[in-house]
């Protein structure tokens, strides 16, 4: 148990700390780009992992569609909305307000999971509703300069929770270092479209770096 709560700390550590490496890391890049660098170093990390542990499987015709949706709801577009949000808010914010996936997810789980709602649930979501609330309006109105980025960071949250509902369909079929695997190298190809005009690669080590402060993936 002691060695779980200490993964589940140094988890933590990463998840907080990525935040602000990617706010560092936006001074010198575009959004669009540093996501689009990040999952371009980590996918074929991953795929070579992922032939190392034989672990390469084919994916059924009929469960192609629900990859296309978590390639683009947990890499391309998630990345996308969230870096431009954290490019217009503080790190701070982006960090409490990604958390929101959780709300969706409960909600997203009972529409289409068909799980039941019960009142510590719905308990659950008035409250971390309410807590975004105040972090978006910074317990004031109007609401604060920052509102466009918490806005950009509540969809990516939403995109999170999509991500996470779909990719339980996939769970009980197939390996789930395979199906990340798959999701990065398709959504880092789903990336061309948006950065074919994107010329702001950056060029400091300090930027590099922040590019590979990686952070874990759920599934």
């Amino acid at each position: 148990m002691k060695k779980y709560a200490l993964l589940t700390s140094i988890v933590a550590l990463i998840w907080g700390t990525s935040f602000i490496a990617v706010k560092i890391g936006l001074e010198s890049t575009s959004p669009i780009m540093l996501a689009f660098l990040r999952f371009l170093i980590s996918s074929p990390l991953m795929a070579i992992i992922l032939i190392m542990r034989k672990k390469i499987v084919k994916i059924s015709k009929k469960d192609i569609p629900y990859l296309i949706i978590l390639s683009l709801t947990g890499v391309t577009l998630l990345y996308i909305i969230q870096f431009t949000g954290i490019d217009y808010t503080t790190a701070i914010n982006s960090a409490l307000l990604i958390n929101t996936n959780v709300i969706f997810i409960a909600i997203f789980s009972v529409i289409f999971l068909k799980e039941r709602m019960t009142a510590k649930k719905i308990a659950g979501i008035l409250a971390g509703f309410t807590g975004a609330a105040i972090v978006i309006t910074d317990g004031s109105f109007p609401v604060s300069i920052h509102a466009k980025g918490d806005f950009l960071i509540l969809i990516s949250a939403i995109s999170w929770a999509i991500y996470t509902i779909v990719g339980k369909k996939l769970l009980g079929r197939y390996d789930s270092f395979t199906i990340t695997t798959y999701t990065f190298l398709l959504g880092t190809f789903l990336f061309l479209p948006f950065i074919y005009r994107e010329s702001s690669i950056p060029t400091s080590l300090k930027a590099w770096g922040n590019i590979t402060n990686k952070k874990k993936m759920l599934t």
